[in-house]
């Protein structure tokens, strides 16, 4: 499963706070939630997609082609690319790579 798959998984799509995002995210990946450290790394990096993606919409719809699931029409793409950033960063922590 692609990252932006998983983050389209939530209920309620990606309408929402950013912190109840993660949260959602880090529970389901890691069974806890961030630290404020992981916190602000993360919200920056959303932060900073965000702005890119807004900048040039027809590269976050590319972004969200990618993978098995197909994409239902998103109401904002460009914030469903940051989100799968994000959850992509999560997925790609050493305890999710080196969990048993």
């Amino acid at each position: 499963m692609k990252p932006h798959e998983c983050s389209r998984r939530k209920p309620g799509g990606v309408a929402g706070k950013f912190d109840s995002e993660l949260d959602w995210i880090f529970d389901r990946a890691v069974n806890r939630l961030p630290s404020a450290q992981e916190r602000t790394i993360l919200r920056s990096l959303y932060d900073r997609n965000l702005k890119r993606f807004a900048a040039q919409p027809d590269s976050a719809r590319d972004f969200l082609t990618i993978g098995e699931a197909p994409l239902e029409h998103a109401q904002n793409p460009e914030k469903l690319a940051a989100l799968a950033t994000v959850t992509r960063a999560v997925l790609n922590l050493h305890e999710i790579i080196t969990r048993n």
